[in-house]
């Protein structure tokens, strides 16, 4: 949600889709950046160390709302991690809070 909110506050208008990598990489670089400044301070918080890649963690929860939405109609789902998932959340609501978007 915070991914497409950060898109629609840049560009004004919103976008459509539920793959998380095609809407971050679709995001202009003044959200890149926001998203970017927003690390390091939650990184500390997970005490996470080294070179962060966002795109992973995004990568991880890349099709989740699809493949979840409907668990128990369709069989054997991808694993999502918490922590990992818990950081992208904070990281993205940063980055909109930031930029005055939530």
């Amino acid at each position: 949600m915070c991914t497409k909110t950060i898109y629609t506050g840049v560009l004004h208008h919103p976008v459509k889709g539920h793959k998380l990598v095609e809407l971050y990489d679709s995001l202009p670089p003044e959200a890149h950046k926001a998203i970017e400044a927003a690390i390091p301070g939650l990184a500390k918080k997970w005490k996470l160390e080294g070179n962060i890649i966002f795109r992973d963690y995004i990568s991880e929860l890349n099709n989740g709302f699809v493949e979840w939405r409907y668990c128990y109609e369709v069989g054997q789902k991808n694993m999502v991690r918490t922590e990992p998932t818990i950081f992208a959340m904070e990281v993205l609501h940063e980055a909109c809070r930031r930029s005055g978007k939530t």
